[in-house]
């Protein structure tokens, strides 16, 4: 998951919860675009798993307004069920973060409300993985809007955990809408070959599992598209402080552009800072340098460098469909802080859930079972949201999910272009 924008004091961040979590308290809320009069006495709640207070609200935050601003623009499904948000905070009052046990409680909170028919969320991958068993075992709806990690979905050779532990109920409730780790490669080498037009890449990774997979990931994909991949070398990034020789190969080898399977935790623009007047080529990498750090660590050579990320951006949508949706939601939530990269992911997993949801009610003739919801969701076929159309393969994966890239412009990030990345419908 790519941390873009952070924004908001510690102190701002807990009156913006606890204003969430007011509001959660009643359908549709003053001010929302739909009442929910025309509804009938009965409610169905979707819930929210995301950190609202803490170092983490700043992505939690806004993430919880979109999907709250879907549940009240549905207002009521199903003719005769009213729709209802209600918000669960998984940061830990004791770190201030995200936490797997904060999150997992939570859950098991949620299911002692037989009025919640699923949740959306969590934001991060190990949140999910510790609530993913007891969300199985008790058939509860799970769609998160940013998860990335491969081994939640598919079982990989490197996975710690498989996915079937993870479900020890048996069949799938968990699914999400963002590109997981294994498309971010071939989601890069699509934009070089695609968009730059460049095809003779050198590769690096900074040998972690992750950096490793990506960068092998890129690596075929640029050769099913008929590049090439000139140079290819893994390094020990806590001992490597020298790629000049890999610099000087790379460019006796013709290289075209540089791509890296690492992150600004492994120090990957600290090699772009490195490259310059050496290496003087566009430089791309996946959503785990999309950072206010990488920018700082490239110093004075940030220009041409480009990464990926895993959800697609509504705001830059030509739809008019979908730029009405985004008008209507900053006028409901004007402040610049209300608006973040998991905003409209996070409305277009609670639209698609309360549409799921309207589904099941339909053919159960009434108030649907858990399990209905989660085999309406697994049904669900092209659904159009804001950032993307949604169908989803039997682990839960979008088929065919948004991947946005970025570029550094100055001192910040800047929109470059998104499109729908397809995966293995199996």
């Amino acid at each position: 998951m790519c941390r873009r924008r952070i924004s908001g004091s510690r102190p701002a961040a807990a009156l913006l919860a606890a204003s969430l979590l007011a509001a959660s308290c009643s359908t549709g809320g003053s001010g929302g675009p739909a009442s929910g009069a025309s509804c009938g006495s009965r409610t169905i709640k979707i819930a929210a798993d995301f950190p609202l207070t803490g170092a983490d609200a700043g992505n939690g935050l806004p993430a919880a307004h979109g999907a709250q601003y879907a549940v009240e623009s549905k207002a009521c499904v199903g003719g005769s069920f009213r729709l209802q948000f209600v918000a669960f905070d998984d940061a830990s009052a004791a770190t201030g973060a995200h936490d797997p046990k904060t999150g997992q409680a939570n859950v098991e909170k949620l299911l002692a409300d037989p009025q919640v028919l699923g949740m959306v969320g969590p934001l991060d991958s190990n949140v999910a993985r510790a609530e993913l068993p007891t969300a199985n075992l008790n058939n509860l709806a799970m769609i998160s809007p940013s998860n990335t990690d491969e081994c939640l979905t598919q079982a990989l050779p490197y996975c710690a955990v498989p996915p079937a532990q993870l479900r020890p109920g048996g069949g799938n409730d968990y699914f999400r809408l963002a590109a997981d780790n294994t498309l971010q490669g071939p989601a890069a080498a699509d934009f070089l070959t695609g968009t730059l037009k460049l095809s003779a890449v050198a590769v690096l990774s900074d040998n972690e599992t992750l950096g490793k997979g990506v960068a092998d990931g890129f690596s075929q994909e640029l050769k099913g598209r008929g590049g090439q991949v000139v140079l290819r070398q893994d390094f020990d990034w806590r001992a490597q402080n020298d790629y000049g020789p890999f610099f000087q190969l790379a460019k006796e080898q013709g290289a075209a552009a540089v791509f890296v399977g690492m992150t600004s935790q492994t120090h990957a623009c600290t090699v772009r800072a490195a490259m310059r007047g050496r290496l003087d080529v566009p430089f791309l990498g996946p959503d785990g340098i999309v950072d206010d750090q990488c920018l700082k660590d490239a110093g004075g050579n940030a220009a041409g460098m480009y990464g990926t990320v895993s959800v697609g951006d509504a705001t830059q949508s030509t739809d008019a469909t979908v730029r009405a949706v985004v008008a209507q939601y900053r006028k409901r939530y004007p402040s610049p802080a209300d608006l973040a990269t998991f905003t409209f992911p996070a409305y277009d997993a609670a639209a698609l859930l309360a549409d799921a949801i309207g589904r099941a009610a339909a053919s159960a003739g009434g108030l649907p079972t858990r399990l209905q919801v989660v085999h309406a969701v697994a049904a669900t076929r092209n659904f159009k949201g804001t950032t993307g159309t949604f169908s989803f393969n039997p682990g839960g994966d979008a088929l065919q999910p948004t991947v946005a890239v970025w570029k550094a412009s100055g001192s910040s990030w800047v929109f470059a272009t998104q499109f729908a990345q397809a995966r293995n419908a199996g």
